[in-house]
């Protein structure tokens, strides 16, 4: 008994521990997974990190495998753009060179022309480059340079561009040669029409260009100096107007016939006393007496209303006197505008009218030298009518221009057409030129009154302060 007792305690002891080692056993099994589940865990996300870094560098080598693509096509176009360009500047110059490797062979875009003449005036001497283009090498240059944004322009494949010089040149040799386009084409080695359109153009550029800046008042106190030296008090400038003889226009015969029997533009002209031109009126037919041309121009309602001159008036033997224009009698008498008596009466009116015409000189000196200087106003202007009045204003502004820098023409020229001499002498005191009577003015009787009391007080100061000179 005792010893079962023993076998069933033992047995007992050894079932206990089965049973506790089989717990442990399965608490040990229940470690194993979560280890293992653990590392299966640790692995999947090293895997995952793995494959998100791999996808990084594969994106990686695909942006930038493709910004080689798109450098590679864009350099791509970029040669092709350069081998075009080049395949074209290649084509042009194969044209150039046929066009001028055989003139025989090829057609010619412009007739092979000479340029002795004008190479010839352009070399020469000083007398013979003031003879060609009436004024100096100085004087041309800085027109030419003046000018030259206007009509430079630009070479093209086919041809040169005429230059400036050779276009500024061939439009002062017109002007004072009045050559035709066919012989002024033949001087300077362009084309008819070429010649037509660049004296057309350089002289439109020529009066867009100076015509505000030349033609204007310039001192006044110098000028009324002026004119006192010669014997005129109160003077600011002198007045006097010229028939340019034109060709027949197309429609106008009448009204543009004169006097004299020959178509013709008035061209009225405002005078300093240095000879040159304040103001130009143009445009007017030449059968237009001169009272109608004037008091139908801009100038004459400027004077009337004292805006043409600054300068205040003078007491003259008790009388105030404006800055004067004088003309030659063929307008009304004004305050401000004195014409000679038309039949003096009296020693001190004859003494008057000596003093009015020798103060007039610089007036009738200013109109010799124009047409002097550019014959195309002298003789027929040989132009189209609607280039006839910028060509006759281009004339009086490159008179001014060349008064102001001293080329004055002194020298008879018999190269070119018109008068036998060019000399720019005239009389010191010329005969008096009796005016013949004119019909009154109706514009303004009191002004008329006003003028003809002016005229007296002048004649009296005139009578008292120089001496008398008289005409039997």
């Amino acid at each position: 008994m005792g010893e079962n007792a023993t076998l069933v305690a033992a047995i007992s002891t050894i079932l206990q521990r089965v049973i506790e080692n089989h717990d442990a056993a399965e608490e040990l099994f229940q470690w194993h997974l979560r280890f293992r589940r653990a590392a299966i865990g640790s692995l999947q996300q090293h895997l995952n990190t793995v494959g998100a870094a791999e996808g990084a560098v594969m994106r990686f080598e695909r942006d930038r495998l493709s910004g080689h693509m798109r450098s590679l096509h864009q350099m791509h176009q970029r040669m092709s753009a350069i081998a075009e360009q080049a395949r074209v500047a290649t084509a042009t110059i194969a044209l150039a060179d046929h066009m001028t490797a055989d003139l025989s062979l090829s057609r010619r875009w412009a007739l092979p022309r000479t340029e002795a003449a004008w190479a010839s005036m352009l070399n020469g001497d000083d007398a013979c480059f003031r003879g060609s283009f009436r004024m100096s090498r100085e004087t041309f240059d800085a027109v030419a340079a003046a000018v030259a944004p206007v009509i430079q322009r630009q070479n093209t494949v086919m041809r040169r561009a005429v230059p400036v010089k050779k276009k500024l040149a061939l439009t002062l040799y017109k002007l004072a040669s009045n050559l035709g386009y066919l012989p002024l084409s033949t001087t300077f080695g362009v084309g008819n029409s070429t010649a037509c359109n660049i004296f057309r153009e350089t002289v439109q550029a020529l009066k867009n260009l100076y015509l505000a800046d030349v033609i204007k008042v310039g001192d006044e106190e110098e000028n009324v100096r002026g004119f006192r030296e010669l014997g005129f008090p109160c003077v600011g400038a002198g007045l006097d107007s010229s028939r340019i003889r034109i060709l027949a226009p197309e429609g106008k015969g009448p009204e543009s016939n004169n006097q004299k029997c020959f178509y013709s533009m008035v061209l009225q002209a405002v005078v300093d006393a240095n000879g040159r031109f304040m103001d130009v009126y143009v445009g007017v037919s030449g059968g237009s007496d001169d009272a109608g041309v004037f008091w139908n121009s801009p100038v004459a309602d400027k004077l009337a209303k004292g805006t043409f001159f600054s300068g205040l008036p003078v007491i003259v033997n008790g009388v105030p006197v404006r800055p004067l224009v004088l003309e030659a009698g063929a307008l009304e008498l004004q305050p401000w505008l004195m014409a000679p008596y038309c039949t003096p009466a009296t020693p001190k009116e004859e003494n008057f009218n000596h003093y009015h015409s020798r103060a007039r000189l610089p007036v009738e000196r200013a109109f010799d030298r124009l047409k002097s200087r550019w014959r195309s106003l002298y003789t027929l202007l040989d132009v189209e009518e609607d280039l006839v009045p910028d060509v006759i204003v281009v004339c009086c502004i490159l008179h001014n221009l060349c008064e102001s820098r001293g080329d004055v023409l002194l020298e008879a020229n018999p190269d070119l057409p018109g008068p036998e001499a060019e000399n720019d002498a005239v009389p010191a005191d010329p005969p008096l030129q009796r005016p013949a009577p004119h019909p009154p003015n109706p514009r303004s009787e009191t002004a008329s009154h006003e003028g003809q009391a002016t005229r007296a007080a002048i004649a009296d100061f005139l009578w008292d302060r120089y001496p008398h000179v008289t005409h039997d």
